[in-house]
């Protein structure tokens, strides 16, 4: 409890201390909820239908903004406090004890999620959506070997994973790609299982009809406004183009390492794309269209230069997970950021590197099953895939597409779990060396 109260505590201090950002719209999520208050949908400032974002952000934001600036705080402020005690819930899944608190503690005092707490944006929620998918992930995973599980609560909590997940990627379409890698799991996890074959079915379908249910709204009325049963956005080509072109390659991944593409650069590069569009007599009103034509725009760049699209990747990824906030910032700021990240990162890689060395004796003894798999501690390894998967895809995505460090807000569970638990091993090799 006091730990939530540390993280709500934080996160007013937070709200307090950045309170214009409360004020500030930078993605157009503030307008798009007032807009559907106003009764105009989910519509562009022009009144046109738009699928130019994901909706559920604005949607949030609609049910608060009666409240003002503190409303929309507030929503923040509950939302990643519930993030910290659903991490610790999840470290005492992963069994990692009375170290899970650690895990809550790195994710309350994360700066990333404490600056951008205030800010209208949806690092938060995404960041809560992850650790809630991976919780019930992990559950229901849990739940089906077990013949003395309830199997209609099992479907029951299938069903609020997949619903969970739909929310996810709703939120952001990064998720998508984690679906997919957690699928291939899921399936990997149904074959060998074939003694429990109905329970997986079940729980599978499940999923799916959660997942369905919260999506398929979005794809419907996409399909009636634009044309396009689109489950994602059209927002994908411009971020795939924003990473891909060659003014970014030359005046930002050529550049010197902390070089940062300025504003003024960036609006003429967008001018420019403006121009192009209209050249290539592309509406300013038809997503559609605009969304192919940045998405062949970026294709084409890579396929002509694939050298500078490998270099370029390698500096998303870095920019993905640097431990300092890009820009101009106090050297202190910059230092105890730095440090505080440095730590934890290296922290996360050492349980990264010694549960590969588990898993790699585990295969290799070919220990039967889930409850074959599991460390002296009684920690199951085989639950920490979807964790694990979570941060290759978002990596992965973002290796491709437009990347900074705020992208990783949503691996900020799943970095804070692996610090913990390399603190847990540190801590039973010192055990067993005093013990007599």
């Amino acid at each position: 409890m006091a730990l939530l109260f540390l993280a709500a505590a934080l996160r007013i201090a937070a709200c307090l201390a950045w309170s214009a950002d409360l004020g500030r719209d930078p993605d157009a999520y503030r307008g798009l909820a007032e807009r559907l208050l106003d009764g105009r949908g989910f519509a562009a400032p022009d009144g046109r239908p738009t699928a130019y974002r994901p909706p559920l952000y604005p949607i949030l934001l609609a049910t608060v903004l009666p409240a003002g600036r503190w409303g929309i705080a507030t929503l923040q402020i509950a939302l990643g406090t519930a993030t910290v005690a659903i991490v610790v819930a999840l470290g005492r899944r992963l069994g990692l004890n009375r170290f899970a608190l650690l895990a809550g503690a790195i994710v309350a005092l994360d700066p990333l999620l404490l600056r951008y707490t205030p800010q209208i944006m949806t690092e938060v929620t995404c960041t809560f959506l992850s650790a809630l998918v991976l919780w019930l992930t992990i559950i229901v995973h849990d739940r089906m070997p077990r013949p003395s599980a309830n199997r209609r609560a099992t479907l029951l909590l299938a069903t609020t994973l997949g619903a969970s997940f739909g929310l996810a990627v709703l939120s952001r379409p990064t998720f998508w790609a984690f679906g997919m890698l957690a699928g291939v799991a899921w399936g990997y996890e149904v074959a060998r299982d074939r003694t429990r074959l109905r329970n997986w079915i079940g729980a599978t379908g499940c999923v799916l009809l959660g997942l369905g249910t919260v999506v398929a709204p979005w794809a419907v009325r996409n399909n009636i406004v634009i044309g396009l049963p689109v489950v994602t956005t059209t927002h994908g080509g411009y971020t795939l183009l924003l990473a891909n072109n060659l003014v970014f390659w030359r005046e930002v991944v050529l550049a010197p390492s902390d070089t940062v593409w300025g504003r003024e650069r960036l609006d003429e590069w967008q001018h420019s794309l403006e121009e192009a569009m209209a050249a290539d007599g592309i509406a300013a009103t038809d997503e559609l269209a605009r969304d192919r034509w940045m998405r062949d725009q970026a294709f084409d760049t890579i396929r002509r230069h694939p050298r500078l699209f490998v270099r370029s990747s390698v500096h998303r990824v870095t920019r993905f997970w640097d431990i300092v906030p890009a820009g101009s910032i106090p050297a202190a700021t910059r230092w105890s950021v730095g440090t505080f990240y440095a730590v934890t990162q290296a922290l996360a890689l050492l349980a990264l590197i010694g549960i590969g060395i588990r898993f790699w004796r585990s295969f290799k003894n070919r220990e039967p099953g889930p409850e074959g798999r599991r460390a002296e501690n009684g920690e199951r390894l085989a639950a920490w895939v979807p964790a694990l998967l979570l941060v290759i895809a978002f990596t992965a995505v973002h290796a491709i597409y437009w990347s900074d460090a705020r992208m990783r807000a949503p691996c900020v569970p799943v970095v804070a779990l692996l610090a913990a638990r390399a603190c847990a091993m540190v801590s039973a090799r010192r055990y067993a060396k005093v013990a007599p």
